[in-house]
């Protein structure tokens, strides 16, 4: 029960994270004006090349979550029935 618990909230660390990497993306990719500033801006502030692999990681990091989330609520069930 320990890693199930562990799981569940490493799985919302990174779902927050991940939503956290995304906005940041956006925001960055509507917030300059130019591509050469975009990409200027994630090399500095987000350390990537481009915004887009900084919304990729992002979503990567949350579609992660969700899974890490779903084996942790399957492990929970599986837990909650053999105590039965």
């Amino acid at each position: 029960m320990f890693f199930t618990r562990i799981g569940f909230w490493i799985a919302w660390l990174l779902v927050i994270l991940g939503g956290m990497h995304t906005t940041m993306g956006v925001l960055q990719a509507f917030g300059t004006e130019t591509a050469e500033d975009q990409a200027a801006a994630a090399r500095y502030i987000l350390r990537a090349a481009t915004t887009s692999e900084v919304i990729d990681e992002g979503m990567f990091t949350i579609f992660v979550g969700i899974t890490l989330g779903i084996l942790a609520e399957i492990s929970r069930s599986t837990f909650k029935n053999h105590e039965k």
